[in-house]
């Protein structure tokens, strides 16, 4: 199945909703925060990993994969 990856400014939540659906996982945010920050980029033909590297890195998170569960943690953003 092909998504799109594409994102200009959308919520963390959005793109959590994306990457669930793409890599069929169930990702947890460590804080309600974290849904509130906006990210831009392109993940369309990346792999999940690669994904949350990216996503981690520009937003200043960490992740952990444990088989179909995803934990992202840090600080988040305020509304």
């Amino acid at each position: 199945t092909q998504y799109d990856m594409h994102f200009e400014d959308p919520r963390m939540e959005a793109v959590v909703t994306r990457v669930e659906g793409k890599f069929d996982v169930h990702v947890e945010l460590g804080t309600t925060d974290i849904g509130n920050c906006m990210i831009s980029a392109d993940f369309t033909d990346q792999s999940l990993p690669l994904t949350l590297a990216m996503i981690s890195e520009a937003l200043g998170f960490q992740y952990e994969i444990n088989g179909n569960d995803v934990v992202i943690s840090g600080a988040g953003c305020k509304e």
